[in-house]
């Protein structure tokens, strides 16, 4: 089908907002096939920003307060949803998609950090209001289209897209929870990597070769996420693995093929200074602990260099924390941010490794419009004694989506 066009006029006292407009239409061109031009002939315009009764009215206040991308007064909330005034039935879409993106309702009153100073889905106002599996941004960008640019019929970019992504926390642990789980089930494989591990020749959770060849057999790569810190910082114990010992793991993932990014630790340290410490090209960062500011640390991580984010996710709630399945650049950043659906840590809270596979299946049912997401499981979590359900859920997994998606990595 032929991408629709639609053009725009932006009345002089919507000028000081155009950047903000002009980036919110380039979303909606991202994921539906439209074209948005902008006219200096205000007739010739399908759509005008600006206070005139037949405009998409533009309250400066509201947008004001996004181009320094934090949340309008509380006033302008329902829901977290914005809207102009306290007698309108339908939002101003645009500033909601813009909110509901950049996870400005997270600085409102109400929201709850938890005790390592994360917002986490239980203690957000996002959950009063929206299930994590919903996607509530392209249903926002499809009213706009259909309500104000008198859109009928609209064509929606579909695709279905999961990145593959493993923290390494720890490699040199794991002797005490194995050895719980040789004396409940003993067996010789598991003794002799006991042995090997108290002698120091192979460490029972450091095989990250393994987590290698099995996704070979899938035909995918995966992104291993290492902790260049080590020790406790703000109650937040870092990696359990020297720097020597990161930059020998680093080179070998490297030689197979498979890529590296920076797990962020909780120290003082910079973005840029915790990078410099791997010796193989870093691109890609994940904050360990999921210790996220947001939106400010994006403007951060795209600041030193870094081309992509892979933390947009819930330490407590498998799902959207922003409410859109499709990786997104934050206004006025480099930086691509992609969700993070889906960690192995939640389930594991709850002893329930085979939810992992339900749950991904569940959310991505619901994603009619398609999706482009990340998943996370740490490299410890898919090794074949005390977490081999894990490991069996991985592989579940994988085989779910090599069926569903249309890009596999």
């Amino acid at each position: 089908m032929a991408t629709l066009k639609i053009t725009y006029f932006i009345r002089e006292e919507a000028l000081p907002y155009s950047d903000v407009l002009k980036y919110l239409l380039g979303l909606v061109s991202q994921r539906f096939v439209v074209d948005f031009e902008e006219t200096a002939i205000e007739a010739e315009a399908g759509i005008r920003f600006g206070c005139h009764n037949d405009d998409y009215i533009i309250v400066g206040d509201i947008y004001a307060a996004l181009l320094q991308k934090v949340p309008c007064a509380p006033e302008y909330y329902r829901q977290l949803l914005i809207y102009r005034d306290a007698g309108d039935e339908v939002p101003d879409y645009l500033a909601s998609i813009f909110s509901f993106l950049h996870c400005l309702g997270e600085s409102l009153t109400g929201n709850t950090r938890d005790r390592f100073d994360r917002l986490t889905y239980g203690g957000s106002l996002y959950s009063r209001y929206y299930d994590s599996y919903a996607d509530v941004v392209t249903p926002l960008m499809r009213q706009f289209l259909n309500d104000i640019c008198a859109c009928e019929v609209v064509v929606v970019r579909r695709e279905k897209k999961v990145l593959l992504t493993h923290d390494v926390d720890l490699l040199n642990s794991g002797l005490k929870q194995e050895l719980r789980y040789f004396f409940k089930k003993p067996s010789i494989s598991l003794l002799k990597a006991l042995m090997l591990h108290v002698v120091g020749v192979r460490k029972l959770w450091g095989d990250l070769e393994s987590i290698i060849r099995l996704e070979r057999k899938y035909g995918v790569r995966s992104v291993f996420y290492l902790l260049p810190e080590t020790g406790e910082y703000e109650g937040i114990n870092n990696a359990d693995y020297s720097l020597n010992t990161l930059n020998k793991v680093a080179q070998r993932i490297a030689e197979y093929g498979w890529k590296i990014g920076l797990h962020r630790g909780t120290s003082l340290a910079t973005y840029d200074e915790q990078k410099s410490l791997i010796s193989v090209p870093v691109t890609s960062n994940r904050n360990h602990f999921l210790k996220y500011r947001l939106p400010d640390d994006w403007e951060e991580i795209g600041r030193e260099g870094l081309m992509s984010d892979m933390g947009l996710g819930w330490s407590d709630r498998p799902g959207l924390r922003n409410g859109y399945p499709f990786p997104f650049k934050p206004f006025g950043c480099q930086l691509e941010v992609v969700p993070m659906v889906l960690m192995d840590t939640v389930f594991d809270r709850a002893n329930n490794p085979e939810g992992t596979v339900e749950a991904f299946k569940i959310m991505t049912s619901r994603w009619k419009d398609g999706y482009h997401v990340s998943i996370l499981f740490h490299n410890n979590y898919l090794t074949p004694w005390s977490n081999h359900r894990f490991l069996k859920a991985y592989r579940n997994i994988l085989e779910l989506i090599r069926e569903e998606c249309d890009v596999f990595n």
